[in-house]
C-alpha cells in the first residue's frame, strides 16, 4: 500500500540572519534578538531557535513571496563585486510534517545557508 496516498504534508518556512554575532529573524523583523534562542530541542528533534517565526507555505507561489520579504530585509551594502552584497549569513528552514493516516507522524528539517560575502567566491 502507498503511504503517500492518504497522507498530508505540512511545509513550514523561516528565515534567520546573523549580523555582528546576533540573531534577526526575517520573517518578523520586530522580535527582539535576545528572545531568539538556540537550543536543543528536548524531544531530542535537533537543534532549534525559540520563539522563531514560521509561516505555513502551501504553494511555490507563496514560498517565493514569503523568500521575497525575508530578503528584502537582509542588511546588504554595495561592494566592488556587487551592488547588494550581502553582510550577513541568512539561513533559510524548512520544516516538512507528513501525517500518515493511522495517525503517525515523520518530520525532517532542511537548512539552506547564505554565507556573507560568498560572491566573492565566484571570481
Amino acid at each position: 500500500m502507498d503511504e503517500h496516498k492518504n497522507s498530508s504534508f505540512i511545509i513550514m518556512f523561516s528565515m534567520i540572519e546573523i549580523y555582528k554575532e546576533k540573531i534577526r529573524d526575517l520573517l518578523k523583523p520586530k522580535t527582539p534578538s535576545e528572545t531568539l534562542k538556540i537550543k536543543d530541542d528536548p524531544h531530542g528533534t535537533g537543534t532549534i531557535i525559540q520563539n522563531l517565526h514560521k509561516e505555513c507555505v502551501y504553494n511555490k507561489e507563496n514560498l517565493i513571496k514569503v523568500l521575497k520579504k525575508g530578503e528584502k530585509r537582509r542588511i546588504t551594502h554595495e561592494s566592488s563585486s556587487n551592488s547588494k552584497s550581502s553582510r550577513s549569513h541568512v539561513i533559510v528552514m524548512f520544516e516538512i510534517m507528513q501525517r500518515l493516516q493511522n495517525g503517525s507522524e515523520k518530520r525532517g528539517v532542511l537548512n539552506l545557508v547564505d554565507l556573507a560575502c560568498s560572491e566573492k567566491v565566484l571570481k
